[in-house]
């Protein structure tokens, strides 16, 4: 064996092989392999070269992708762990890290952390221009979601997120600030930090929607920002350009439908073991599942009991406050591990009082099916394929179709169907918002759906008549060519039957719009990528595809945010609650960025 890659003399030829980190090529025969070598290094050296080998791919990769070490480099990276692994400043004054990086590089010099809270907050600057470059000169407008939100060191916090459609038809998301609030919670709080943020930005004349919870200070903020674009000359209405969050819809029925069913929360597992006053078939469920769950003697009855009962080891779920869907998820596993509960509340005298009877199992497996209706809508829009707004009326009907069928159902109990029926309720105060504008041109420019949508479902006539004109309406004042008046017709000379021919049929053909033809060609079928059919379409269609490019990235949920938020908590954790609202906001949007 040889250190030498096994090249033999005088051959120009390379050999790729890794067994040659091991052998020497002394006879080279033409249509040879290295199958036997290979054989004999796993059988013999087979730690070695599966090692080496690992290294060999690693040295590639570090060689291919990282730049050369310079001190700004070095502390361009250490910001960038510092942001993107929600690392304290004072990280780097481990005497152990430093010895590390010294071992690597004798040269490299750690920041102090001082200093690097500095980087961060220029790294921040820096970028931040950057950003705003990119979103003046992005195509079409943009989109907004935003919502508050309070730290756990108690500040409160305004987080908006831009969205839009690329040139090579790419939905695009950016974090463009996570601001401090002065003051409360307040609609008129909230809209001053939004104006100053897109004013910064300088992007505010670019704003085609704003996507929101439902809570009541979001119509303060959407009535106040109305007034701001009215005064700017930016178009934007709240019946027309806000947008509720479906998720928070869904998850707004959900709940009441869990509140018709007196599912209770309780803040924490003492208060509900303390409480024996439970009747109702959830609470009670929930109330045996703790009492297993707090106690490790009973969870190790409870996984004899699956064993015994050849049913899957699985923990027990309990639900949370927070999240209507953990509710589900405890029916769904009580019922698989069904036989194991029963068996458990009969053996130990403790739980008699929680056992569930047959008819309460019966009801349970009534209202899982309620809010499985639910889970599947939610699941959808969490896809990023379906979170823009032209599946917003689609998952409406989808949901509301499903809750009718779910009580048309026979041997429903009532208490079951009035739970359907609230929130039959609370989804129809909501569909009403899908009256505005933004809706409409959305489903239409959706090539799966168009007007035909609205036929499949039976909708009126004149519905689908005053769809067809907002479409035209918005098309023929924003988005079509404009026809050169410089060709007229009287400048034809009476004899030049050519020339008038070719003008009478040019103008015949623009008499038929892009839209007319986008209308009158058939629906995609199946399923489709909606932003490569408008990409690949853009020729045919160039003026309606900017309007779909406009419409097509409106959000039809808030999700963006809620996925900031769960991040905020790992940066301001109880070790770093002392983090300034300025480094809180550097931090934040460069880790998006």
């Amino acid at each position: 064996m040889s250190d030498s890659l096994g090249e033999s003399a005088g051959s120009s030829t390379r050999t790729y092989s890794s067994v040659w980190l091991h052998f020497t090529m002394t006879y080279k025969r033409i249509g040879g392999n290295t199958t036997n070598l290979h054989k004999h290094m796993q059988r013999k050296h087979s730690s070695k070269i599966d090692t080496e080998v690992e290294s060999g791919k690693m040295d590639k990769f570090v060689k291919k992708e990282l730049p050369r070490y310079t001190q700004g480099t070095f502390r361009d990276f250490i910001v960038r762990w510092t942001v993107c692994d929600d690392q304290p400043f004072t990280a780097v004054e481990s005497e152990y890290l430093r010895l590390l990086f010294r071992i690597l590089n004798p040269i490299a010099k750690a920041p102090s952390a001082d200093t690097l809270r500095s980087d961060v907050i220029d790294k921040f600057n820096e970028e931040r221009n950057n950003i705003r470059e990119i979103l003046q000169n992005a195509p079409g407008r943009l989109s907004f979601t935003l919502d508050a939100w309070t730290s756990p060191s108690y500040i409160p916090f305004l987080r908006i997120t831009v969205h839009w459609i690329s040139h090579e038809w790419e939905l695009k998301e950016i974090l463009i600030d996570f601001c401090k609030l002065s003051g409360p919670h307040s609609g008129e709080n909230l809209h001053e930090s939004f104006v100053k943020s897109c004013d910064d930005m300088r992007i505010l004349t670019k704003i085609i929607a704003c996507t929101t919870d439902n809570a009541s200070n979001n119509d303060t903020l959407m009535k106040a920002l109305e007034k701001t674009c009215k005064d700017r000359n930016i178009e934007f209405t709240v019946y027309n350009n806000h947008i509720r969050c479906l998720a928070h819809i869904i998850n707004l029925a959900a709940q009441d439908a869990l509140s018709t069913l007196k599912v209770k929360y309780v803040e924490n597992e003492n208060e509900l073991l303390n409480n024996d006053e439970v009747s109702e078939v959830v609470p009670k469920l929930r109330k045996l599942v703790v009492k297993i769950h707090a106690s490790p003697q009973r969870r190790e009855k409870f996984s004899r009991q699956c064993e015994a009962a050849h049913l899957p080891d699985k923990e027990l779920v309990v639900d949370v406050k927070t999240r209507w869907n953990s509710t589900f998820e405890m029916i769904k596993r009580s019922l698989e591990l069904r036989e194991a509960l029963d068996n458990i509340a009969i053996a130990d005298r403790d739980l008699r009082k929680w056992e569930i009877i047959d008819a309460e199992w019966d009801l349970l497996k009534q209202i899982k099916k309620l809010l499985y209706i639910f889970l599947r809508a939610m699941l959808h829009i969490s896809h990023g394929r379906y979170s823009t707004i032209e599946n917003s009326i689609p998952i409406f009907n989808w949901i509301m179709d499903k809750i009718e069928d779910f009580d048309k159902e026979a041997n429903i109990d009532e208490i079951v169907k009035k739970a359907a029926c609230n929130a039959m309720e609370k989804l129809k105060k909501y569909y009403q918002y899908t009256d505005g504008i933004i809706y409409t041109i959305s489903t239409i420019l959706d090539s799966r759906l168009k007007l035909t949508y609205y036929k499949d479902y039976n909708w009126e006539e004149k519905y689908i008549t005053e769809a067809r004109d907002d479409i035209k309406k918005l098309y023929d004042t924003t988005y079509a060519p404009r026809i050169d008046q410089n060709i007229q017709d009287e400048d034809l000379t009476a004899d030049d039957d050519l020339l008038s021919h070719i003008y009478k049929k040019r103008h015949t053909s623009r008499n038929e719009s892009e839209l007319d033809l986008y209308l009158g060609s058939p629906i995609v079928p199946g399923e489709v990528d909606l932003l490569q059919w408008w990409k690949m379409n853009e020729s045919q269609y160039p003026h309606l595809a900017a309007m779909a490019r406009d419409y097509l990235a409106i959000p039809a949920t808030s999700t963006p945010i809620e996925r900031a938020f769960s991040g905020g908590t790992d940066l301001i954790s109880q070790k770093r609650c002392s983090l300034s609202a300025e480094t809180i906001h550097a931090c934040m949007c460069l880790k998006s960025w």
